[in-house]
């Protein structure tokens, strides 16, 4: 089966792996394939057949793959690695032989694949952004009978869903509350106008909103790096329009706002993702009817939730 196009409703997500990013999360600091998180894929992989197919499902580009491909050598195994995505993938130069392939515009919903093509079907902060039961009736139509799966899903209650909450209310901030992206456009604008001043005024305002916030969310300790570098960002645009001319100023100012509507559209989707106790005891109880022993955990770091750890026939 041909790759599909890219759906208008993943093109953000096309955006974000296009600057070959691993990790889907929004902090700094979060990676998919590091401390407890790949203790956990290493406990699961390190149990599967020296000859695999293995399929990870909402791919991005790559991380838990790549992460799959560095157990497959320190245990001298040869698994066969296929990953798929709705979005447009940057496929990594580790990956790119003929042991790892990698799908864009796959809806995972359709996989191109016949039943039972893979022994192992996982995914790592992917599949719980389809629709249940759909999603899982599919990878588990794709699975092997006997087959291994196992699948590391957004928690409601984890420091990630807090952070995606937080960047979304200070979006809010940036464009509805504050409107700095339209102040500087305005400033910009009015210049060489008798209107410069009432704009600028309004622009400044804005921004001593903005200052003030960072400092009320520094003492208590939250995470102002969007703001922070929002206000960089423009006043970066501001300073340099002496240099870039007015309508390349202009144009700045409006992808720097797409930009940040583009996360926006991310964090949205990030947080339909987030499952609660309800749902991933649902998504259980749909797994266990194809694997009875099929098992949950909680996944923790340093005392903060992580995810949900679903895993079924876990053995040789």
């Amino acid at each position: 089966m041909s790759e599909t196009p890219i759906p208008a409703s993943s093109q953000a997500w096309s955006q974000y792996w296009s600057a070959g990013r691993l990790s889907s999360c929004p902090g700094p600091d979060d990676s998919n394939y590091q401390g407890e998180m790949a203790a956990c894929w290493h406990d699961f992989f390190k149990l599967r057949p020296v000859r695999s197919r293995v399929l990870d499902i909402a791919c991005g580009n790559g991380a838990l793959l790549l992460l799959v491909r560095q157990f497959a050598e320190q245990q001298q195994a040869q698994w066969l690695l296929h990953g798929v995505d709705r979005a447009a993938v940057q496929v990594i130069a580790q990956l790119r032989d003929a042991d790892a392939r990698m799908l864009s515009g796959i809806d995972m919903h359709e996989l191109p694949y016949a039943n039972g093509s893979f022994d192992v079907v996982c995914s790592q902060y992917g599949i719980e952004y389809g629709r249940f039961p759909d999603n899982l009736h599919e990878a588990m139509r794709v699975l092997k009978s006997g087959g291994s799966f196992q699948f590391i899903v957004h928690d409601a209650d984890s420091t990630i869903a807090q952070r995606v909450q937080l960047q979304l209310q200070q979006i809010d901030l940036l464009q509805m509350q504050w409107q700095l992206f339209d102040k500087l456009h305005n400033m910009l604008e009015t210049e060489l106008t008798k209107d410069f001043s009432r704009m600028k005024q309004r622009f400044d305002e804005a921004a001593g909103a903005a200052f003030n916030y960072m400092r009320d969310a520094q003492r208590q300790a939250q995470d102002i790096s969007l703001i922070e570098q929002t206000l960089q960002q423009l006043g970066g645009i501001w300073q340099l329009r002496g240099q870039h001319g007015l309508e390349s100023s202009l144009t700045a100012c409006t992808q720097a706002q797409l930009a940040t509507q583009s996360l926006a559209r991310r964090l949205l989707d990030q947080q339909q993702a987030m499952l609660d106790r309800q749902q991933v005891d649902d998504w259980l109880q749909f797994l266990r009817s194809y694997d009875a022993a099929s098992t949950l955990q909680a996944l923790h770091s340093g005392g903060h939730a992580l995810g949900w750890v679903l895993r079924g026939n876990d053995r040789i």
